[in-house]
């Protein structure tokens, strides 16, 4: 079933097992937000966290995703709250041309964000947790400022080491991402789960 959102459609495509597979239509930025990972989900009374990853269906001339803290560096938590009060939070933020093809790691606690004019298939740890910093003081279908999550997306911040632009195959805990031809191939447990022509 396709669901409308402000800044386009998603498709959920998979949902078994803990993982969930969508098809994303982007035709303008999504929110910025991060995911928890499993142990600070845990605080919260949830079973697991989010890390996930987007493989690149198509994409308009320069469409982006912002992936990470530009730089790599975390900023200190006074400069991200200034940031977020001025309007410039999106200063801070990695910005990375996307095309067809490519393929994005997201794993739990990194900042990012959709661009507009972006096809994705989107799979992740089957989890609706998502805290949002900043939505360009954009409002919702019922005319307010959408919801944020500041103090929940501050503490859920974490320094990973791999994620971004990734080779294929990849795997990490969660699943596996290959692609044959022009096969999308999700793997679990070493069994192919879900596939689709990209």
């Amino acid at each position: 079933m396709i669901k409308e959102y402000i800044w386009g459609t998603e498709d959920w495509l998979y949902k078994k097992d803990g993982l969930l597979i969508k098809e994303i239509v982007s035709n303008d930025k999504l929110s910025v937000q991060v995911h928890p990972d499993d142990k600070y989900a845990n605080t919260k009374g949830l079973s697991n966290g989010k890390t996930e990853c987007w493989y690149v269906k198509d994409a308009k001339e320069d469409a982006f995703v912002y992936c990470g803290f530009f730089a790599g560096l975390t900023p200190k938590e006074v400069l991200i709250r200034e940031t977020l009060s001025d309007g410039h939070f999106e200063m801070l933020l990695n910005k990375v041309f996307v095309k067809k093809g490519d393929f994005i790691f997201i794993p739990a606690g990194t900042v990012h964000a959709i661009g507009g004019g972006c096809t994705i298939i989107e799979v992740q740890q089957d989890s609706n947790t998502t805290y949002r910093f900043y939505d360009y003081n954009r409002l919702g279908t019922d005319g307010k400022p959408r919801e944020l999550h500041i103090e929940d997306a501050i503490a859920s911040i974490k320094e990973n080491e791999i994620y971004g632009k990734c080779d294929l195959p990849f795997s990490c805990e969660y699943f596996s991402v290959a692609l044959e031809g022009n096969n999308l191939k999700v793997i679990q447990n070493d069994k192919v789960v879900f596939e689709t022509e990209v």
